[in-house]
């Protein structure tokens, strides 16, 4: 049990550094039908970043992107040990498919340390949040909800999310302000959180 749980802090270490560090995905990581195979998926679709404003943290924010490829790690990892029934699993993979038509959805989770009340579901919030695709045409999310984690297994699905830290499910369109259509591959996509204090900058270099 002890090598267990080390093992699953050193994986939540891992995953911690390669959203800092990490820009490229790899397509070749994908779900192999166990928790470890989970965490690196994970791990490919998940950055942070910081807001540091005169020597302070302001921001610490960390986001998993719901691509195609880590839809299907997540939704396979809940069948696997929730023991889902088949007819329920469908549907979770058809409605995947019906948003990944219209959404680009993000879980971002959010950490002020200093204190001050942060909400990025506010109508007006202190950090706004954009996604930009390969070419930087840029857009704003339909979708910004405060959400908890109510269960222990969704602290086992996203590890790295801290027990102080405030969390979101954030929707943006597939089309940019200018209603072209986003390109999420081949090169750099963006989302950021900006406001006076800075601006953190999560990226996924696409192949």
């Amino acid at each position: 049990m002890k090598h267990y749980f080390l093992t699953l802090f050193l994986v939540m270490i891992a995953i911690g550094l390669a959203g800092c560090a990490k820009r490229t995905v790899d397509p070749d990581v994908v779900y192999q039908q166990n928790y470890s195979s989970y965490l690196k998926v994970l791990g490919e679709w998940t950055r942070n970043n910081k807001i540091y404003h005169n020597f302070d943290t302001e921001l610490i924010v960390d986001a998993t992107w719901y691509s195609k490829v880590f839809r299907d790690a997540l939704r396979k990892e809940k069948a696997r040990v929730e023991k889902l029934p088949e007819e329920e699993i469908a549907i979770l993979e058809r409605k995947d498919s019906e948003e990944l038509k219209t959404m680009v959805r993000f879980l971002v989770s959010a950490y002020a340390p200093r204190g001050y009340r942060m909400n990025l579901a506010d109508p007006d919030p202190s950090f706004r949040l954009w996604l930009s695709d390969v070419k930087g045409r840029r857009t704003a999310p339909v979708i910004v909800k405060s959400i908890k984690f109510k269960r222990k297994a969704d602290r086992m699905y996203f590890p790295y999310v801290s027990e102080w830290a405030s969390v979101y499910e954030v929707v943006f369109p597939r089309y940019s302000n200018e209603g072209q259509e986003l390109i999420l591959s081949g090169a750099k996509v963006t989302l950021s959180a900006a406001g006076i204090q800075g601006e953190a900058r999560l990226e996924w270099d696409v192949p």
